[in-house]
């Protein structure tokens, strides 16, 4: 911030001292917020990667941006009245603007649910528990994203195959009903089964808080 402020105090453009920063630096920080609140479907090294770049260009380009905009204020009228009246107006959007962020994932995640942008991965849990006892698996989507939404466990195929149509009607939840046999195989069999249907439940929230954050960056961002 100190070096920001002796950057923009030294300015001598012609549009100012403060103005040149922030048409440089707006651009680039809103592309830094959404970048950082849409990370692309990576694994976990490449992810934090992706974190690291764009939170810190985030705030850098927060810094480039918002010293100068603050700084700017002052400099736009010597009356005292006036001035407190543009920092008084100031202040309200600010907090205006951090209630409407707060709110804006939500309404990310319903829109992302109402246009059916993730209707491939979110299907009722009826057609989750089929799915998973034909031997599909979500555990891909996390890391891969569209596309992957359920992919064969060719394990589970191999394995398990004789156990699916008793696996489609198996209460995860209750445990119920009673198995059978008490084969490992068998329980080894249930256990993926139900791992594969949480883990398709998880998949689907995760996609429509990554669509509601994703709606509230390019909104912000714009």
């Amino acid at each position: 911030d100190p070096v920001m402020s002796h950057a923009t105090d030294g300015c001598r453009h012609a549009a100012g001292r403060r103005k040149p920063w922030i048409i440089m630096a707006a651009p680039i920080y809103g592309l830094f917020l959404y970048g950082l609140l849409s990370p692309p479907y990576l694994d976990a090294q490449f992810l934090a990667i992706w974190f690291a770049v764009t939170y810190i260009g985030f705030f850098l380009t927060n810094t480039v941006a918002n010293i100068p905009y603050d700084a700017w204020a002052p400099e736009l009228t010597e009356d005292s009245n006036e001035r407190s009246r543009l920092f008084f107006l100031s202040g309200l959007f600010d907090g205006a603007g951090t209630l409407f962020a707060f709110g804006m994932p939500f309404v990310g995640f319903k829109a992302s649910e109402m246009f059916g942008f993730t209707k491939d991965i979110c299907v009722d849990k009826a057609d989750i528990m089929l799915r998973c006892s034909n031997g599909l698996t979500c555990a891909l989507y996390n890391a891969n994203g569209p596309g992957y939404e359920f992919a064969l466990n060719t394990t589970f195929r191999h394995f398990y195959a004789g156990y699916d149509g008793e696996l489609e009607h198996y209460d995860c939840d209750q445990a119920f009903p009673e198995p059978k046999a008490s084969s490992q195989m068998e329980k080894l069999a249930i256990e993926t089964f139900c791992d594969c249907v949480s883990g398709c439940t998880e998949a689907c929230a995760g996609a429509n808080r990554a669509w509601g954050f994703a709606i509230t960056g390019m909104f912000f961002a714009v």
